[in-house]
């Protein structure tokens, strides 16, 4: 009986220290980058460090215009977006989708689509949309294909044409209609394993620019950059740091080999169609690769 209590008491103890921990790690921390109304970006919920956030908020001064593939209503479309979380608004904040800028200021209509199997990037999506004829459906005059730069290689060094050939039309726009970007879900209670990364990551920085194992990286600047508690942190992301490292003229001729094969010449041809309708297309054919008149070739790292 004795040994019972004891070990209640024990027990009991432990699970007290437990919440103490908890919730005293989340008031101080992990709530402020979790539980919060602003937007906090994802080099901030990789540090912890909360001195460093500068909390943007929802605000959406204009209307939703854009569309997805299921809103579409056999209207013609001007430019079709395909991209990252950049492209699917994750990133919120004031307007956090840029097509309802194209739609509101240039009056454009855009329609934003998600990469679809088989296809395994993006390009490999748009060559499945013109081969199954898709693009001349839409009537489309531009495409915009956004990526973050350090998946460049990992998304458009590789390309598999003849995942996108033999692939009815109507298989394909059930494909459109039905994937739908996937959010990380960032809804938390006071009781998370997170609480653990806060503190460790919080006592590690002060020895170490990435904590010794973290993904984001922190350095201190020489004066006051930024709006935050602590104006002088540059925070970075590891994989930039791997990223500027493999950049080579091989990788680079790879990228812009994939970006002007055949399949992306037979699009161009589709455009330049569009174009003889006396369509308007931007930039004019003159100025398409204006950037290198002005852009010494040793200082260049990407052409998209």
């Amino acid at each position: 009986m004795n040994k019972f209590k004891i070990f209640s008491k024990v027990f009991c103890f432990l699970i007290i220290c437990f919440l103490i921990f908890h919730f005293t790690i989340w008031s101080l921390f992990t709530k402020y980058i979790f539980d919060i109304k602003g937007v906090v970006g994802d080099l901030g919920r990789m540090s912890y460090k909360i001195d460093s956030l500068y909390l943007r908020k929802n605000i959406n001064t204009l209307e939703k215009k854009h569309i997805n593939f299921k809103e579409w209503n056999n209207e013609v479309i001007d430019i079709i977006t395909i991209g990252d979380s950049f492209s699917n608004g994750v990133a919120r904040g004031k307007n956090a989708f840029y097509q309802d800028y194209l739609e509101t200021d240039l009056n454009l209509r855009v329609l934003n689509i998600q990469n679809i199997e088989p296809a395994n990037n993006y390009m490999e999506t748009i060559y499945l949309l013109n081969n199954s004829k898709i693009l001349d459906e839409l009537k489309v005059k531009a495409i915009i294909i956004e990526s973050t730069e350090v998946m460049l290689f990992d998304r458009f060094s590789k390309l598999d044409i003849n995942n996108t050939i033999f692939e009815e039309k109507d298989r394909v726009k059930k494909s459109l209609k039905n994937t739908k970007y996937k959010m990380k879900d960032l809804d938390v209670s006071f009781i998370n394993n997170l609480n653990y990364n806060a503190l460790i990551y919080n006592i590690l920085y002060n020895y170490d620019d990435n904590a010794f194992f973290s993904n984001c990286y922190i350095s201190k600047l020489s004066k006051n950059l930024f709006s935050s508690s602590v104006q002088d942190d540059l925070l970075y992301y590891r994989k930039t740091i791997t990223y500027n490292k493999s950049v080579n003229k091989n990788r680079i001729k790879i990228l812009n080999d994939n970006f002007n094969s055949d399949y992306f010449k037979e699009i161009k041809k589709y455009i330049l169609k569009e174009k003889s309708k006396h369509h308007k297309i931007f930039p004019p054919e003159n100025y398409i690769f204006n950037a290198f008149n002005h852009t010494p070739f040793k200082d260049v790292k990407v052409v998209i």
